[in-house]
C-alpha cells in the first residue's frame, strides 16, 4: 500500500512539473486537457535498445534459420554469442544481423519491432498511467 502512495505522489509530481513549466516547450498552456493528454502519449523519438541473447535468438523466425548456409550459420552462432546486439541503424550488430538474414526478412522485421522502443513523455518520464483527470486537477490548480 505505501509502495502504491509513494509512486502516486512521485507521479503526480512529474506530472505537475511536466504540465506547469513545460520543459520541452511542448506549448502545453495552449492546449486542451484532452491535447496535454494525447500529446503525453505520442511517440516523438525511437529508442533502439540492445538485445540479448536470448531476445535475439526469439526474434530469428526457426524457418529462416534452419535455411541459413554454413557459413551464416557460424556468424549467426558468433552474433549469438556477444553479450546484447545493438539495435540502431548504422551499427554493427544490426548490420550483421541484416547480413545474416537479409532484407526484408521475417526475422529482420521482428528484429526492428523490439529493437525499438517509441519514446513518449509519459515513458520518459516514468508517469505510469495517466488519465484525463489527472491533468484537469492539475490545470485546476494553475496560479
Amino acid at each position: 500500500m505505501e509502495r502504491t502512495f509513494a509512486r502516486g505522489r512521485a507521479m503526480g509530481s512529474n506530472l505537475t512539473n511536466e504540465i506547469l513549466n513545460d520543459p520541452l516547450v511542448r506549448n502545453y498552456p495552449t492546449l486542451t486537457d484532452v491535447q496535454v493528454l494525447a500529446d503525453l502519449h505520442t511517440a516523438y523519438c525511437d529508442n533502439w535498445v540492445v538485445l540479448s541473447p536470448s531476445e535475439l535468438f526469439e526474434v530469428s523466425v526457426e524457418a529462416e534459420r534452419q535455411a541459413l548456409a554454413a557459413p551464416e550459420k557460424e556468424r549467426w552462432d558468433s552474433l549469438r554469442q556477444q553479450a546484447g546486439v545493438e539495435t540502431a541503424p548504422g551499427s554493427e550488430g544490426r548490420a550483421e544481423f541484416e547480413s545474416i538474414f537479409g532484407v526484408p526478412s521475417a526475422s529482420h522485421t521482428n528484429f526492428l519491432a523490439t529493437g525499438n522502443q517509441r519514446c513518449t513523455r509519459v515513458v520518459d518520464i516514468q508517469l505510469g498511467r495517466v488519465r484525463l483527470g489527472h491533468i484537469e486537477r492539475i490545470n485546476r490548480t494553475k496560479p
